[in-house]
């Protein structure tokens, strides 16, 4: 039984001076009402009952109750049967001296149902976003030019041979070269440009990919580096003079195209290839900070949609905590700047209904799980397989992770409690006190790394993963 049920004394008072209206009756029934039909229904009834007054009432018990308040038998209660109940005059509005029992339950029942509906609104608002987030793909632009590059290289006209060199120099990475004879990315940049040798770089090869998606897979390091990777300036060079170029050519394209089919460099930008994939999601999976910055620091109107997905439903934050690097994830943070933004991104679900924090309980440090957890990711979703965060963790054998995500399961717990039950004592210093303080403890956005990005790890494997386990 609720607490609201063993309280209260037996005296009497004005239900008025505690708040209680003709319009809190009026207002329980029509939120009672599910469906919406008109009616509050012996089920409706109980729901809420069980919900506000008394968890433990039998059922025996409860009909008695819902025979005793449905007083003509008409199987609906009204607001008259209901306010009756609770021994409130709905013509003079003071209550007829409830007693203290009745104003505790009338108060506990319209909270609990206030409470539910809120709940219920919030739950429906997450999911039309989530769904207008995974519908948010952009149009594929037909003024691009396509080439295949695999099967045109023997009989390729003179711009489809210079865009597949082009293309090929991207996905090597070959930017620059000290071999004059040796193609490179600036090298057929220079020829776009040259009025004699001129080719469209708004081109996709046959898996749907950009120049840009092959960029954003590459390494990047200092320019005082050694090893392997594009030196940051010469990529930085590479990835300006490209953007330079293909406004040219939008900019003659639109001169000739209708406003349905008018390019734009916001278009090419968010184009996706074939998996679904973005640039800037290439440039989140391989670790490319540095093109996840030029490519926020285009125009704004011009910048990367944080929110589009790919065909598993993976956000651009699924991908970023797969990477397994809190400072990338912090960047993108920092980047995205939009508090509702990144709240959207940390509980997007995926088609299996995992959200990054599944990911990240299943592979990654803990404190990747505690950034998203202060960041707004929701500790009680479960996916597909029924599984929460904690029991991803507790499979990967990642105990301070585990240990972290039950501690805060039952800090949620308690707050939707204490927020169906309004005046609840706030929690005793526990464990779930010191779990809440740990999350406050964490930093909420670190600025990004100023050195040159890391080198790019291995991507992880494409393949689809059982229903128990987190992936793309």
């Amino acid at each position: 039984m609720s607490s609201a049920v063993i309280m209260g004394g037996g005296g009497a008072a004005s239900g008025k001076d505690r708040g209680i209206t003709a319009e809190t009756f009026e207002t329980m029934i029509k939120l009672m009402d599910k469906d919406g039909d008109g009616t509050v229904t012996k089920d409706e009834f109980k729901v809420a009952w069980k919900m506000g007054v008394d968890a433990d009432i039998t059922d025996d018990a409860l009909s008695a109750l819902w025979k005793k308040i449905d007083v003509d038998g008409d199987e609906n209660l009204t607001v008259g049967e209901l306010a009756a109940h609770f021994g409130f005059d709905q013509g003079s509005e003071n209550s007829n001296e409830m007693t203290d029992q009745q104003i505790l339950n009338a108060l506990a029942l319209s909270a609990a149902i206030d409470a539910a509906a809120s709940k219920e609104e919030k739950k429906k608002a997450e999911e039309e976003a989530a769904e207008k987030a995974k519908k948010k793909v952009v149009t594929r632009d037909s003024t691009l030019a396509f080439v295949a590059v695999e099967s045109k290289k023997s009989n390729a006209s003179a711009e489809e041979s210079s865009q597949i060199e082009f293309l090929v120099c991207c996905t090597l990475g070959d930017v620059t070269s000290t071999d004059p004879e040796r193609p490179t990315v600036l090298k057929s940049l220079d020829k776009a440009k040259a009025a004699e040798t001129k080719f469209r770089v708004r081109v996709e090869d046959e898996k749907g990919a950009m120049a840009l998606h092959m960029l954003a897979r590459q390494k990047v390091k200092a320019d005082s580096a050694e090893g392997a990777g594009i030196k940051k300036t010469d990529f930085t060079t590479c990835f300006k003079t490209y953007i330079e170029i293909s406004q040219a050519e939008i900019k003659a394209e639109l001169a000739k195209a209708d406003k349905e089919r008018a390019p734009s460099l916001y278009k090419d930008v968010n184009h996706q290839d074939k998996a679904g994939k973005t640039p800037l999601a290439m440039a989140v999976e391989h670790k490319n900070v540095l093109m996840v910055e030029l490519l926020f620091g285009l125009d704004r109107l011009d910048r990367p949609d944080s929110l589009l997905v790919n065909q598993n439903g993976w956000g651009i934050m699924h991908t970023a905590v797969q990477s397994n690097d809190l400072d990338l994830i912090k960047t993108l943070v920092l980047k995205i700047s939009s508090t509702a933004r990144v709240k959207t991104l940390v509980t997007l679900k995926d088609k299996n209904d995992r959200d990054p924090l599944h990911i990240a309980a299943y592979r990654c440090e803990e404190d990747i799980v505690n950034y998203l957890l202060h960041n707004g990711a929701e500790p009680l979703n479960q996916d597909s397989a029924g599984n929460r965060p904690s029991a991803l963790a507790k499979k990967s054998n990642r105990h301070k992770s585990r240990e972290l995500l039950e501690q805060m399961e039952t800090v949620e717990i308690e707050r939707r409690r204490s927020k169906e039950l309004p005046g609840a004592p706030a929690p005793a210093d526990t464990a779930v006190a010191r779990a809440r303080r740990r999350s406050k403890s964490v930093e909420l956005a670190a600025p990004p790394p100023t050195a040159a990005p890391a080198a790019a790890a291995a991507a992880p494997s494409a393949s689809a993963p059982a229903a128990s386990t987190p992936g793309p």
